[in-house]
C-alpha cells in the first residue's frame, strides 16, 4: 500500500523542505511493516518543526537551509525535540521567540 503524504495544505516553501525529506521517510517506511509504520505523532512532529523552521526562516529573513543549519549549529532543533510537548502548544511566534533566546545562550548570533 502506497501512502502519500498531502502537500496541498502545506504552504508552498514548506512543501520544498518537506519534499526534500520524504525521501528519508521512505526509507524508514521500506524497513517498517505495517504495525510499525510511522505513528501519526511522528508525522505530527515531523510536519511541525518543519513549518517551525520555515517561521524561523521568515522572521529572521534568512533561507529555510540556513535557519535549518542554524538551528542544528546551536542546538536548537534539540531544544524543540526535547520540549515538543510544551512548545507546539504555543504559537509559531511565541516559539520562533524561544527558539532565539535558546540559540542566543547557545553562541547564536540572531537576535
Amino acid at each position: 500500500m502506497k501512502r502519500r503524504f498531502v502537500f496541498a495544505r502545506l504552504k508552498p516553501v514548506m512543501a520544498q523542505i518537506y519534499e526534500k525529506a520524504y525521501p528519508i521517510l521512505k526509507f524508514f517506511m521500506y524497513f517498517c511493516n505495517d504495525e510499525t509504520i510511522m505513528s501519526k505523532s511522528i508525522i505530527d512532529r515531523i510536519n511541525y518543526i518543519v513549518a517551525l523552521i520555515t517561521e524561523f526562516a521568515t522572521a529572521h529573513h534568512i533561507t529555510n537551509q540556513q535557519a535549518y543549519q542554524y538551528l542544528q549549529q546551536y542546538k536548537g532543533l534539540d531544544f524543540v525535540e526535547k520540549f515538543y510537548d510544551v512548545e507546539h502548544t504555543y504559537s509559531f511566534e511565541n516559539t520562533v521567540e524561544d527558539l532565539t533566546l535558546y540559540c542566543k545562550r547557545m553562541g547564536g548570533t540572531l537576535a
